[in-house]
């Protein structure tokens, strides 16, 4: 459940993160915390006790209005984060490689280091990974994906994803909430994750056929699982195509279009083949048409 629902969660925080904090007046924070700890580079993070209240308010009795006036303080909070970050990230820029790989040492202390089913934490060290590396990061950016690379705070307390899931219409394709809904379609995928929506479809045709071109890719003939590409990303030198096709696999894997499988599902293999393709394809109507179908098959057998 938690791998299907959070696509949805994330979709949802995006788009309240981009209505909540344009409102005319943003209530104050439920709770002020002035011990917020911070990492090493002297960015806040969010600490136990920020999460654990999330977890507390999804899983009380709170009306939707409790829950969206907590979500909006935390969506604030994250806005403050992303923008000290950002000035750190200017200041990064004059320091030696040396320095830089120093300062990056911390910032996955307590991240996944292998992948498991659940684990979103695992991509966001994939992309810390990435990130260390400009030309890297130029790479990913080039092949249509480069705001994947803004993940940010990871962090979705199970019973909000599970509350999301609760409120999605798969009929209407969308989250309806007091009568007022946030659409979830291929344009919204566009407009919060901007991945690629060219015009060639991806088709599941032969998926045994396109999984056997992709393994033979790697010298292969049985699909390993998907810590086999994110090792090769985090250790291996890599041609720039085989980078980008591991990383997109990965993407897919453990976010865009996640399942409970510990290996990349073969639906999508085709479509990683040609890496000169992939702004060609449409890969937000790939992945809307992959999580709302999730989504029905979860409500069908709740």
């Amino acid at each position: 459940m938690y791998t299907i629902t959070f696509f949805n969660s994330v979709i949802f925080l995006c788009f309240l993160k981009h209505e909540l904090l344009n409102e005319d007046t943003i209530p104050e924070p439920l709770e002020s915390n002035n011990n917020s700890q911070k990492d090493d580079s002297g960015v806040d993070s969010m600490n136990e006790q920020e999460e654990q209240s999330i977890v507390d308010m999804t899983e009380s009795d709170a009306s939707d209005v409790m829950l969206i006036n907590g979500l909006r303080t935390i969506l604030q909070k994250r806005q403050e984060r992303k923008q000290e970050r950002s000035a750190l990230k200017e200041k990064r820029k004059k320091r030696t490689r040396a320095e830089e790989g120093k300062a990056k040492g911390h910032m996955n202390k307590g991240r996944a280091t292998a992948y498991n089913m659940f684990s979103i934490g695992y991509f966001a060290k994939i992309v810390d990974v990435v990130c260390k590396s400009n030309h890297r990061m130029e790479v990913v950016s080039n092949g249509g994906f480069g705001y994947l690379l803004e993940l940010d705070d990871c962090y979705v307390p199970r019973p909000f994803a599970q509350w999301v899931a609760d409120n999605i219409s798969t009929k209407e394709e969308a989250i309806v909430l007091g009568g007022k809904s946030i659409s979830l379609n291929p344009e919204a995928v566009s407009l919060v994750l901007g991945i690629p929506a060219g015009r060639t479809k991806i088709r599941v045709l032969d998926e045994e056929s396109g999984k056997a071109v992709f393994l033979s890719l790697f010298g292969l003939t049985d699909l390993p699982s998907i810590s086999f590409f994110g090792n090769k990303l985090m250790k291996e030198e890599l041609p720039d195509d085989v980078y980008l096709r591991c990383f997109l696999t990965v993407a897919l894997a453990t976010f865009l279009c996640p399942t409970s499988n510990t290996k990349p599902s073969t639906k999508y293999l085709g479509a990683l083949v040609d890496v000169s393709k992939y702004k060609d394809l449409d890969w937000c109507s790939f992945v809307h048409t992959w999580n709302i179908s999730m989504s029905r098959s979860t409500k069908q057998t709740s």
